[in-house]
């Protein structure tokens, strides 16, 4: 059966959504650093055009991470459905990244432009001396965008789907992996 995990995805992020869940526009993201290690961090997941983004700052350590192996993660707990998937990932060109970048808030903005001198995810001293920083990380022209920021397009090659509201009590799990441009799916034991 040729089902498309991606629709079932849009379709039980929307009900978390009407549910007002606090985790549907979120994902956790997996990793491994350069030393082996797992990295997992939680970041808001978007869509744009049916597909899975997530904007990032090149300065952060997850940038290089990134081109290796890559998984997310969804659970929304209003609806109990979780997806995790494994990805692909490519980028979201640049144009687009500063279309969306001029709708963030300020905070997050003056964040961009502190990266430039302060990598994300550096020793800064003190929680003072951050906002310190980042009163003074002023962008060159108003308005604009640092090139560190990006915008990555998440490729799904395998995802799983766990269910665990059936009515039966035993939970839906199925796997679907992508072979050239079909979906193809097995059920497997909860």
């Amino acid at each position: 059966m040729n089902e498309n995990p991606l629709l079932l995805f849009n379709e039980d992020r929307a009900a978390a959504r009407a549910a007002v869940d606090p985790m549907a526009e979120l994902c956790v993201m997996a990793t491994v650093n350069a030393e082996g290690h797992p990295q997992a961090r939680t970041l808001v997941l978007r869509s744009v055009d049916d597909s899975l983004i997530l904007y990032l700052n090149a300065t952060s350590p997850k940038w290089s991470e990134i081109e290796a192996s890559v998984a997310i993660q969804t659970y929304w707990p209003s609806t109990g459905v979780q997806y995790r998937m494994r990805v692909a990932t490519s980028l979201l060109p640049q144009k687009r990244v500063a279309e969306r970048w001029q709708y963030r808030p300020e905070p997050p903005k003056q964040l961009d432009w502190l990266y430039q001198h302060w990598s994300q995810s550096s020793d800064i001293g003190s929680r003072a001396a951050l906002l310190e920083a980042l009163e003074q990380a002023k962008p060159s022209m108003p308005g604009a965008m640092p090139d560190t920021a990006k915008g990555i397009v998440l490729h799904p090659v395998e995802i799983e789907r766990l269910n665990l509201n059936h009515e039966s009590g035993v939970h839906d799990r199925r796997r679907y992996r992508k072979i050239d441009t079909l979906w193809h799916h097995t059920t497997l034991v909860p």
